[in-house]
């Protein structure tokens, strides 16, 4: 699913939970941004900060299209 902005699709994982508690039920939808890696390089470069490394999960993978999380070392001169 995704969300027009400025004419560009952007996508976005949509999630919707409910949970019951004491016999009652409630249902919470939360959205997400998902950025792609040249997305979040540029966002961070914009504001100063240089990326040292990506990893496409929390067992230092490559970043792949069918990795579900995306992590970067960046840092910012002082």
């Amino acid at each position: 699913a995704g969300a027009a902005v400025s004419g560009k699709c952007v996508p976005r994982l949509v999630d919707r939970r409910t949970y019951v508690r004491d016999g009652r039920a409630r249902t919470v939808t939360f959205s997400i941004r998902l950025y792609t890696l040249s997305e979040l390089t540029s966002l961070l470069r914009a504001v100063g900060f240089t990326i040292e490394r990506a990893w496409g999960g929390w067992d230092g993978g490559p970043i792949a299209l069918t990795r579900n999380r995306m992590l970067l070392l960046a840092r910012k001169p002082r």
